[in-house]
């Protein structure tokens, strides 16, 4: 019998019934050889919630992060273990500074000619610590100019945050107005309401090298509902929202996420929401369909990672997006390159599978 080498997966969640279901198929896993030739078998737990020494020794080779926006704590120890060689799923740094500052990810996207809704990034209705002389450069707001923009009804949400929270569908600039006044010291963002013809969205599950495209039927704070639909978009249509996707995973540095699209009247996918780094897991939600596919695909990127081991980076590159969008050049022409960028990362020898067929 030849020699196997334990290839240790930490995963780190609360009690779901998908994480258990994701810990156990994991561990049924037989063995298997990995780029060098070295026969692996995959060893996964549930990490644990405690105190750590902060240099106390690491055996993980990949840790897979599904909830330490809820345990603060957590964070600065996976940036550690980052910064040490562990593969961290996603990166916490891109996990924790894009979670909380979306309207970045807008002006990313926006800036790689992927139509997104026109958004403007407001200052806090209240700033705690300062007085009055320290809004001395501050001018009025000009919302009759941004509402001629984005038009009624428009929407106002939260540049941080998950699950549909405190975003608000507002008919009137009075409307507008009361509840922005009510958003305290939340920095907010204001924004097109994208028509559509259609009572559905898209959600894309993405998940290391697999983008599984869902149609489904928003509702806030995980209420929403999946339908069970492979053959809804054109294939030029389902074309264009992979291409999307793969550039917005890349510029957010993900390799665990999930985008939504809104369709417009001519078919054009507008990418509404793109920063959901902890996918919705639950099977009642999803479907048998959605949830084995996203079960499925877990489990190829845990594969795919310990079959390469390759050298983890601590910070996502983000430059060579950076240059495409300085150019001098059509959004269409920003897109396509930057598209062939996110392509280095999607049709590598791995994406095709033939290590594992």
């Amino acid at each position: 019998m030849s020699h196997e080498t334990p290839f240790y997966v930490g995963v780190l969640f609360l009690y779901s019934p998908f994480g258990n279901e994701f810990l156990k198929r994991l561990n049924q896993l037989p063995p298997f050889l990995n780029k060098k030739g070295e026969q692996i078998r995959i060893v996964a737990e549930h990490l644990p919630i405690q105190e750590i020494e902060i240099q106390e020794p690491i055996r993980y080779h990949l840790i897979i992060d599904r909830i330490s926006y809820l345990l603060k704590h957590s964070v600065g120890i996976l940036m550690n273990y980052a910064f040490r060689g562990v593969h961290i799923i996603n990166n916490p740094f891109s996990f924790h500074y894009f979670l909380e500052q979306k309207d970045a990810g807008y002006s990313l996207a926006s800036a790689l000619g992927i139509p997104v809704p026109k958004t403007f990034i407001l200052p806090t209705f209240h700033t705690p610590r300062l007085f009055l002389d320290d809004f001395k450069y501050h001018r009025p707001l000009q919302w009759g100019s941004m509402l001629q923009q984005v038009k009624l009804p428009c929407i106002l949400k939260p540049a941080g945050g998950r699950g549909g929270k405190d975003v608000f569908i507002l008919r009137t600039q009075k409307e507008l107005l009361d509840i922005y006044e009510r958003s305290n010291s939340t920095v907010m963002m204001l924004q097109e309401k994208v028509k559509t013809p259609h009572d559905w969205q898209l959600r894309c599950i993405c998940i290391g090298k697999q983008i599984i495209i869902c149609k489904y039927r928003f509702g806030p704070l995980d209420t929403s509902k999946y339908l069970e639909d492979t053959d809804f978009l054109s294939p030029d249509q389902f074309r264009r929202v992979i291409d999307t996707c793969r550039i917005l995973n890349r510029i957010h540095g993900y390799e665990m996420n999930s985008i939504e699209f809104i369709l417009d009247s001519q078919g054009t996918p507008w990418a509404i929401d793109f920063n959901n780094p902890i996918p919705d897991g639950r099977r009642e939600a999803l479907g048998e369909l959605y949830y084995e596919q996203y079960q499925n695909a877990m489990i190829e990127m845990v594969k795919e990672i310990a079959f390469l081991n390759a050298p983890s980076y601590f910070l996502p590159d983000l430059n060579p997006y950076s240059k495409i969008a300085q150019l001098q050049c059509s959004p269409e022409e920003k897109f396509a390159k930057a598209l062939d960028e996110a392509n280095k990362y999607y049709e590598d020898e791995i994406a095709s599978k033939k290590h594992f067929d």
